[in-house]
Formats: C-alpha cells, sequence, structure tokens
C-alpha cells in the first residue's frame, strides 16, 4: 500500500501473487510490466486499487491472471485519472460476481480515464462485464473518459457506460460474443450508455467499433445522448461522425428457454435498442443483415418505429461493407495499421494517392511511395489511381 505520497510511485518488474497494489494519492502511480496471479480479494476488490484522489496515473504492459474480482479499480467517490494501456486480463472475476474486469469512476480535474489497447479475454461467466465507467454517486465536472482499439471476448458485457456528466469517446474496439446472460434483461450487451436526468446526462460518441455475437448490439437507456455516426453534417462540425462501426449475430429470445444455458439468439437480431426519447444518428454504419436494405436494417434496431413513445434512430445513409470493397477492378492492396495508417502496395511508385471520408471530405492526397498517416478511425475511401477502395481503419 502506498497512502499519503507526496512524490510519484513507481511499480515495475513484479510479480504479485494473491495480493496486489493499492494507491492512496495525491502523488500519480506508474505500474508497468507487472504480473497479477491469483488476486484474492482479501484486502480489496481490484488488484490495482485507486483508493485516493490523485491525477496522472498509468497501468502500461501488465498481465493479469484469474483475479478473483476486479483487475484494476476505483472506489465510487475517488477522482483518480489513469491511463490504462497495452495490458493484458485474462480470466478475470472468477468469483463470478458483479465486478467487471476494469471498473473505473470519472476524474473530471484529475485528468480523463483512457483505457486503450488492452486485451480481455473472459471466462464466459454470467456476471462479470469486461469495462464499465460509472459515475454512481454524480460528481459534478467535466468527466472525460476515451475507450478504443480494445480487444474483449466473452465476457458478460463489453462496454457498461452509466451515470451523469461524462462524455464518452469508444473508438475502435472489437466486442465478441458477450452473451452469457439467461435473462437478457439482466445484460448481455456490447455497448450500454444509461444516464437518468435530462440536464446532465452523459454523451457517448461511437466510431469505428466491431460488435459480434452479443445478446444487445448497442443499448441506450434513459437519457444518454448518443452519436454513432453523423454524415449529415459538415466534417468540420463537432457533431461529425463517419460511423463505421459493424454489427453482426446479435440478438436474444429474452430468456433461456429450458434445457438452454443463455438467451443468445442471433435470429432475434439487436444491433441497437434506442430505449430513450432522443433522436439517434447512427449513419455510416455496417448492420448485421443479409444485406442494407430497409427492411434488413429495420430488423435490427428497435427504435420509434417499434414504440412511439421511443427516439428514431436514422441509419441512412448505410456503410456497404465492414472491411474493402472495390469500385473497379482493383490492381493493390491497402495495408491497415492500428494507430490510422495505411499504406498502398502493388501499384506504381508515384501512383496518385486521394483518401475521402464517407461525406467526401479529402483526408489526404499524395502519392503511393510513403505511410499515409490519418490519425483517424471510421471508414474511408482510397482512391488510387482510377480505382477505389472503402476501408475500415
Amino acid at each position: 500500500q502506498f497512502i499519503d505520497m507526496d512524490k510519484t510511485v513507481e511499480v515495475k518488474h513484479i510479480r504479485f501473487e494473491g495480493a496486489g497494489v493499492k494507491f492512496g494519492g495525491p502523488a500519480a502511480s506508474i505500474v508497468e510490466n507487472c504480473t497479477f496471479f491469483e488476486h484474492n480479494d482479501r484486502i480489496g476488490h481490484y488488484a490495482i486499487n485507486y483508493a485516493g484522489h490523485s491525477m496522472g496515473n498509468e497501468v502500461r504492459h501488465c498481465y493479469f491472471l484469474r483475479t478473483a474480482m476486479s483487475a484494476i479499480g476505483a472506489g465510487a467517490n475517488i477522482a483518480a485519472g489513469v491511463v490504462i494501456e497495452d495490458n493484458i486480463m485474462e480470466d478475470c472475476s472468477t468469483a463470478n460476481r458483479n465486478y467487471p474486469v476494469i471498473n473505473e469512476t470519472p476524474a473530471a480535474d484529475n485528468g480523463p480515464i483512457i483505457i486503450r489497447r488492452n486485451k480481455i479475454l473472459g471466462g464466459k461467466r454470467l456476471m462479470p462485464g469486461a469495462i464499465s465507467v460509472s459515475n454512481m454517486l454524480s460528481m459534478i465536472g467535466d468527466h472525460k473518459v476515451i475507450i478504443e482499439d480494445n480487444y474483449i471476448d466473452n465476457s458478460r458485457y463489453g462496454l457498461n457506460l452509466m451515470g451523469h456528466y461524462m462524455d464518452f469517446r469508444v473508438t475502435g474496439n472489437t466486442i465478441l460474443n458477450c452473451h452469457y446472460e439467461s435473462n437478457s434483461v439482466n445484460g448481455g450487451s456490447g455497448v450500454t450508455v444509461y444516464s437518468q436526468s435530462a440536464d446532465n446526462a452523459s454523451k457517448v460518441y461511437m466510431s469505428g467499433n466491431r460488435i459480434e455475437g452479443c445478446l444487445w448490439g448497442v443499448t441506450l437507456v434513459g437519457t444518454a445522448v448518443a452519436n454513432l455516426g453523423n454524415v449529415s453534417v459538415d466534417a468540420s462540425s463537432a457533431d461529425y461522425n463517419p460511423g463505421g462501426n459493424s454489427f453482426k449475430n446479435n440478438g436474444n429470445c429474452g430468456k433461456a428457454p429450458e434445457g438452454a444455458e443463455t438467451a443468445f439468439d442471433p435470429s432475434i437480431p439487436y444491433d441497437l435498442y434506442n430505449n430513450t426519447a432522443a433522436t439517434v444518428y447512427a449513419q455510416g454504419n455496417v448492420w448485421g443483415g443479409a444485406d442494407q436494405s430497409d427492411a434488413e436494417v429495420e430488423k435490427r434496431i428497435f427504435h420509434k418505429v417499434d414504440d412511439a413513445k421511443l427516439g428514431e434512430v436514422i441509419y441512412k445513409p448505410v456503410g456497404t461493407t465492414s472491411g474493402i470493397s472495390v469500385a473497379g477492378e482493383d490492381n493493390f492492396e491497402v495495408s491497415v495499421y492500428g494507430d490510422g495508417a495505411i499504406t498502398i502496395e502493388g501499384a506504381a511508385v508515384g501512383t496518385p494517392v486521394s483518401v475521402y471520408d464517407v461525406a467526401g471530405s479529402l483526408l489526404y492526397s499524395g502519392v503511393t511511395d510513403e505511410t499515409i498517416q490519418l490519425g483517424r478511425k471510421g471508414l474511408v475511401v482510397v482512391v488510387v489511381g482510377n480505382k477505389a477502395v472503402r476501408v475500415a481503419l
């Protein structure tokens, strides 16, 4: 335990067995290249526990295996800004209680919560989810939360974003197989966003995420404000969002039928459930049907069309593919890198290259003999010579 520290605490290259580490602030902490093996929760529910207000915390390149409860977490009244990057969490929350693998509270003036490039491999259990960021006590502040480029598989839910005063940016995540609930009312969403008060409702921007094999793709509840894709505004607008989210095999039958363990049933599809009264923009996305026709997309979205008390989901124009589609016969390949960069292979050096977003705004103009740094996620159109491909970054 590091309590009432006035200098940055560094914990590096340590293997913890059974026990974990607690930080009480107010100084920052840095945890790198550590292993947390079978943390037993005797002195706290989190293998890395933030128990005091602080800013500048970091957790990088750590491995968590079979922790009894959460791998990383903070108390409900603790404002501890933290960057959680490039960690592996495998089969955590083995006690099978309602403790997600990462359980964070927003930190307002103490910095953003950034959860990036982590791999969370669940144990296929009924109760624990992958990532939760919740403002249960409605702490006032400008709470920034960035969740991007994470890989999540076999958890009860992917992301649980709950409470007020929060600004979520959710981009480039892969969320698979959140379908271990026997009763879909209790969970099973790839992403859930929940707020109650209209005056301080949390908002979420989602782009370039892949959500597959969940009871629900995305669920919006209460007064949550969501932007899943808005190409109806100018690309320079703060509301602009190219979309680029893709959905596949999400659905449920309500309660597990007799003899079945879960309610998972993709033949009763739910890619997006807008359980709010607000209009939701969800343009430029690829939905999980046989095609992207209105009839197929409407099967997978629950909104005003299905219940007049709910807000409308504006989903057109839709995306045309979750990967790459070709306009004309191509003679080149586009390689995509996780930091929003691409390279062109197979075309002659010096061939003109242009990159556009889905609204038609020019993002790049140059030639093929260099790496193209776009620094963004979502769908783009890459034009090489007189051929074009649609690419999901």
